[in-house]
């Protein structure tokens, strides 16, 4: 399977909007979705991300988000749907979901995705299969990514947020799960350049992308061969990230730097983006609630609390400010 146009630039990881009582706010998603899409600059959405606090969903929410986002967008741009089975809320010991139960909900989950009108099937490095079992992750990470394939008939992008070194992807084994004609491509959360340039390296001559995790690293993951990126600067300023690769492509080195220092300010100076970009969208005229979810944590750490007023109002100045470098 040839892997899909829109891998390429700027690919958001969409934050989820909750009502006050933490349920799933379906009209705020919606506009949430239309705000982002006025820039121009997307590529596709990547939903229920890590940012989007994927470990806080239930198994109803992850039907409903799928739903709304696949309908909504239909046209409009491509779906990437996370499938990963349910967690309790923590990735930590103690917490694994049931084994089977985790690939059975994976399975099934990606099948609605699917029948809803999904573009895309996002799956998990299914590091509690190996955990619980004590199994070898070199027999465990093929044979599940090929059921999740066999499930579908979409392609299929592996997600690997921050994992321990024992249940993270090597070259070699990378390499061998992406000779699956199904398996599109992965998306992995690290900002360790050497480990991410041998992975990219690995797969060099395979039908497959490695989609750069962290925007930090994207200027060097750019010359490794890597050319879309999915992290929480594709949702603010998709902009710069485009303009990182297209300075690229022309040969403009002195620009891909430029570009990347500005994501690299803009990233360190962002307390809380999910906070920042709902009011933003909310003062823009798409109308979004501030609620996150505060059960449990996944892989970015405790929740974040509300930005005060004066930070909101100083970094949405100096973002405005950046962003017009790049008209």
């Amino acid at each position: 399977m040839k892997v899909p146009d829109y891998v390429y630039g700027s690919i958001a990881p969409c934050f989820t909007v909750f009502n006050e009582d933490e349920s799933f706010d379906p009209d705020g998603q919606r506009n949430l979705y239309d705000f982002m899409l006025q820039s121009g600059e997307l590529s596709a959405f990547f939903i229920r991300a890590g940012m989007g606090q994927c470990h806080a969903y239930e198994f109803e929410d992850v039907r409903r988000v799928a739903k709304v986002a696949s309908e909504h967008l239909a046209g409009k741009a491509p779906v990437l749907m996370n499938c990963a089975g349910i967690w309790d809320g923590i990735r930590e010991a103690g917490h694994w979901p049931n084994p089977d139960t985790y690939v059975d909900q994976t399975i099934e989950l990606s099948k609605y995705a699917e029948s809803v009108g999904a573009t895309g099937i996002v799956a998990m490095a299914p590091e509690c299969l190996v955990t619980e079992n004590g199994a070898d992750i070199n027999d465990i990470y093929p044979r599940f990514f090929e059921t999740v394939c066999d499930a579908v008939s979409l392609p299929v992008f592996i997600y690997q947020p921050g994992l321990a070194p024992e249940v993270r992807f090597t070259p070699e084994l990378l390499a061998r799960v992406a000779e699956h004609p199904s398996i599109a491509g992965i998306k992995v959360s690290t900002t360790d350049g050497y480990y991410a340039y041998t992975l990219i390296r690995a797969v060099r001559d395979i039908e497959f992308h490695l989609i750069t995790g962290a925007e930090m690293l994207y200027y060097a993951n750019l010359y490794a061969g890597s050319r879309a990126v999915i992290g929480g600067g594709c949702n603010l300023y998709p902009r710069i990230l485009n303009a990182t690769l297209h300075r690229y492509e022309r040969g403009d080195h002195e620009g891909v730097l430029e570009a990347q220092d500005s994501t690299d300010m803009l990233f360190a100076a962002c307390p809380n983006s999910a906070s920042f970009m709902k009011r933003w969208a909310t003062e823009s005229g798409f109308p979004v609630g501030p609620t996150a979810r505060t059960t449990g944590r996944g892989p970015y750490g405790k929740t974040k609390s509300h930005l005060a007023g004066e930070d909101y109002a100083a970094y949405k100045k100096l973002l405005e400010s950046e962003l017009e470098k790049y008209q």
